[in-house]
């Protein structure tokens, strides 16, 4: 993959897309609102009944949701979910081994991308449930 080149970019202009990212994500109108991101910490079998206890670290993050509408890339399938996050709001490192909690939907992360600059997470995921 090549990386962009960022000194196309002032420091201040930098600054401006990070907080227009974010608040596009918390815009209603933009399609934002807040989800639940819940990153697994661990996950703890108990043979004897076959449950698996899972422990999450988890935060209320704004986002946009839209949907694959063809197949991207490898991995990412019609009808998966894209969330767009803004950098500077994600505090946890995203994973395949995630989830997102959207209006009582549980999605499981596929697969996370943050761009070169820092200014935004894409991170595609399959709704719970489906293959």
């Amino acid at each position: 993959m090549n990386v962009p080149d960022l000194d196309i970019l002032t420091a201040g202009e930098l600054t401006q897309i990070r907080a227009d990212i974010a608040a596009a994500c918390a815009d209603p109108q933009a399609g934002g609102h807040q989800v639940t991101y819940k990153q697994r910490t661990a996950a703890t079998p108990n043979y004897s009944t076959g449950v698996v206890t899972e422990t999450f670290n988890q935060i209320a993050i704004n986002t946009i949701r839209t949907q694959a509408e063809e197949d991207i890339e490898e991995g990412i399938q019609v009808g998966d979910a894209m969330f767009l996050f803004a950098g500077k709001d994600m505090s946890l490192d995203p994973g395949a081994s995630d989830a997102i909690d959207d209006t009582g939907v549980t999605y499981q992360v596929v697969k996370a991308e943050k761009d070169p600059s820092g200014t935004a997470w894409r991170i595609f995921a399959r709704r719970e449930g489906t293959k």
